[in-house]
This record gives structure tokens, C-alpha cells and sequence, in this order.
């Protein structure tokens, strides 16, 4: 499965914003997302550190397991917190499609890159 970006920008906003201590991953699946992207993304979350969450459930729906998740790390807020902003995002999206760097750790750095430039117009 390829990975989305948009998918995982939705799932830690999503994440965030719920008021369930113990929010059940498939939970998220929606019309734009169904419950395997949704838990091949939230893997993909796990592997880089940005949540923490239960053990591993079985999904009888999926390939992948599903999770309760107990909450995002400082690590998942530190990337959310660069793309939260919707102008922020798309610049950042932009920008990574016309240079052609699609990785994490690229997408987090044109995102900060932005933002210092929106810093440095402000001062």
C-alpha cells in the first residue's frame, strides 16, 4: 500500500481531537478512508514513534491488526503541530511533489522550512 500523507495528517488531527482515552483505531475509518488504510497508516505511525497504543488486536475486518490507542507522543505532536495549518500543509505537499521527496522526515523539513519563512516575513 502506498502511503498517504493526507491519511496520516487526518488520523493524528482526528487522534487529537477525540475525547476517548481509549479510541479504537479502525474507529477512524471513514467514506475517504476505510479500515485497512486506516490501520496500514496507523502502523506506519507506530513505526516512526508517533503514538502510543495498546496491544496488538486482531481485525477480523483487515489484514492489520487494529489498536486501542491511548495518545500521540511528542514526537507525533511535534510533526502534527508543523502541518496542522491547512496553507501550511499544502505548501509543504507542493512543494515535496515538485522537488519529488516524499519521506517523513523530508515532509516534516519543508514544513518547518515554511513556517521560518512565515516567521521571518512577520518580524
Amino acid at each position: 500500500m502506498k502511503l498517504d500523507y493526507d491519511c496520516i495528517r487526518y488520523l493524528l488531527i482526528s487522534i487529537e481531537e477525540s475525547k476517548n482515552p481509549r479510541l479504537l483505531a479502525s474507529s477512524l475509518a471513514n467514506d475517504k478512508y476505510n479500515v485497512k488504510t486506516v490501520l496500514y497508516h496507523i502502523e506506519c505511525l507506530l513505526d516512526v514513534n508517533y503514538l502510543e497504543v495498546s496491544k496488538p488486536i486482531n481485525s477480523l475486518a483487515s489484514a492489520y491488526n487494529d489498536y486501542f490507542i491511548f495518545r500521540i507522543t511528542m514526537f507525533g505532536h511535534q510533526f502534527l503541530d508543523s502541518i496542522r495549518n491547512t496553507d501550511v500543509w499544502n505548501k509543504t505537499k507542493t512543494t515535496s511533489k515538485e522537488i519529488g521527496v516524499t519521506t517523513l522526515n523530508s515532509i516534516l523539513k519543508i514544513a518547518e522550512s515554511i513556517i521560518a519563512n512565515i516567521i521571518t516575513s512577520k518580524l
